[in-house]
C-alpha cells in the first residue's frame, strides 16, 4: 500500500485520490469501499474532482457508506461543475428518476447534452434517445442519429443497435439496409441480444439479403438463449411500438413463445395504437388466418382453451 511517511510532505489529492481508487477497484490491495471513501473524502476535501465523482456514486449505491441520494447529488453537482463528464451523466440520470431532487427530463437532457460535448459515449447514447422522443427536449430525429452514431464510434453495443435499428427504419437518416446490418453485427459481436435478433428479423425478411428463414431462425434462437425475450417484453410494455411488433411476431411464429394468434394480434395492435403503420400488414394476414379457422380449431386454441373452464 502506498502511504506517506513520517517526515515527507503529506500526499496530495491526486495521491489521495489514487490510494482510494485502489481500495475501490481492488486492483492492488484487498478492496474495501470503507477504506475508498475515505480517500475519497480527503482528496475531496483537498478540491479533486474526480474524488467528488466517486464520493456521489458511493452515496448513490450505498458503497461503504449509507445511501442517501441528496449526499450523492451534492458530491455529483459539486463534480460536474468541475468539468467530470461521468458526474454529469449520473446527475443526469438522478434528475430522469426523481431520485433526491424533483424529476426533471429537461435538466437531465442539459447534463446529458453537455456531457455528450465533452465526448462521453453514455452521455451521446442517452442524448440520442432523449431527442428521438422528444423528452426534455424538442424530439429531433436527425440530432438523435448524429448523437447516436458517435456513440456507436466508440463502440457503446446499445448505440450500435440502435443505429442499426435508424438505418433499417430510415429514422433521421437515409434508409440503407447494408449500414444496418453492418452496425447490427457489431452490436451483436460486442454481446447484444437484440442485434442477434434483428438480424434474424431481417434475414427472414429478405432485407437487404437473400430471405433465409433457416437462417433467421438460427439467429433468433441465439439471441433467446441469451435472455432477448424478456428484454423485448420490457422494451414493449413501455410502448416500444417497433419491439411491440417484433414480440406479436414471435407469437405469430411460435418462436421461442407458444404458438398464439390472439396474443400476436394483442401485440400488433398496440403497435398500430402507437402509429407504426408496419403493423396494419401484420394484422391483415394474421386476421384472414384467424378468420378462416373453424370454431371448434379456435376453440382448441391454448389461450381460449386455459380460460373456457373459468
Amino acid at each position: 500500500m502506498r502511504q506517506s511517511v513520517q517526515g515527507r510532505a503529506p500526499l496530495g489529492p491526486n495521491e489521495e485520490f489514487s490510494i482510494g481508487l485502489d481500495y475501490y477497484t481492488g486492483s492492488i490491495v484487498r478492496q474495501s469501499y470503507e477504506e475508498a471513501f475515505g480517500w475519497f473524502s480527503k482528496a475531496a476535501e483537498h478540491g479533486d474532482p474526480n474524488a467528488e465523482f466517486f464520493l456521489g456514486r458511493m452515496y448513490a449505491h450505498g458503497y461503504g457508506v449509507k445511501q442517501s441520494y441528496p449526499d450523492a447529488i451534492r458530491h455529483l453537482e459539486r463534480a460536474a461543475e468541475m468539468g467530470v463528464p461521468k458526474a454529469k451523466y449520473d446527475l443526469g440520470l438522478m434528475h430522469y428518476a426523481g431520485r433526491g431532487t424533483e424529476r426533471s427530463t429537461e435538466r437531465t437532457a442539459q447534463l446529458w447534452l453537455s456531457a455528450a460535448e465533452d465526448g462521453y459515449s453514455k452521455a451521446q447514447y442517452g442524448i440520442g434517445l432523449l431527442y428521438g422522443c422528444g423528452a426534455g427536449i424538442q424530439r429531433d430525429r436527425e440530432a438523435a442519429f448524429r448523437w447516436m452514431h458517435k456513440a456507436a464510434l466508440q463502440g457503446l453495443s446499445a448505440a450500435e443497435y440502435k443505429i442499426g435499428l435508424l438505418y433499417e427504419e430510415g429514422i433521421g437518416t437515409e434508409q440503407s439496409y447494408h449500414n444496418a446490418d453492418r452496425w447490427l453485427k457489431a452490436a451483436a459481436e460486442h454481446g447484444e441480444p437484440l442485434a442477434l435478433f434483428e438480424l434474424g428479423w431481417m434475414r427472414y425478411f429478405g432485407m437487404g439479403c437473400k430471405a433465409s428463414e433457416e437462417e433467421a431462425k438460427r439467429l433468433i434462437d441465439r439471441a433467446l438463449e441469451k435472455g432477448v425475450l424478456d428484454m423485448m417484453a420490457r422494451e414493449a410494455m413501455h410502448s416500444d411500438p417497433y419491439m411491440q411488433l417484433r414480440l406479436g411476431w414471435l407469437y405469430d411464429m411460435g418462436w421461442g413463445v407458444e404458438q398464439s394468434c390472439f396474443r400476436a394480434l394483442a401485440w400488433y395492435s398496440g403497435a398500430r395504437m402507437m402509429g407504426l403503420g408496419a403493423a396494419e400488414e401484420f394484422i391483415r394476414k394474421l386476421t384472414v388466418r384467424i378468420e378462416s379457422m373453424g370454431a371448434e380449431e379456435v376453440l382448441k386454441r391454448p389461450e381460449i382453451a386455459d380460460t373456457s373452464s373459468d
